[in-house]
């Protein structure tokens, strides 16, 4: 089994918790919809700490050289890994 990046999987829980209407929580009165979508939202929250904690935090935005400051705006709005992958697709040095 491959492993998944923490950064990678905290997107993954919050795009869960954002899209997933869990149906099958119907019949099981534990729980709550918006329970489980609060819950797994804290949980990619904790992984981020913990990344930033541990030092993984991707790319320095503000050392990128001849980005304008709009475009590091943008990229500090994406997921470590997210501003990675933009700019390795760009052939850009982070």
């Amino acid at each position: 089994m491959k492993k998944i990046p923490k950064d990678a999987l905290a997107e993954l829980l919050i795009y869960i918790a954002e899209h997933e209407t869990f149906a099958s929580l119907k019949d099981f009165s534990s729980f709550k919809p918006a329970e489980v979508r609060f819950a797994l939202k804290e949980l990619a929250m904790q992984l981020k700490k913990e990344l930033q904690r541990d030092g993984a935090t991707g790319v320095d935005i503000a050392k990128l050289k001849g980005i304008d400051k709009r475009t590091k705006q943008i990229l500090s709005a994406l997921s470590p890994r997210e501003s990675k992958l933009l700019l390795r697709a760009f052939s850009i040095d982070g």
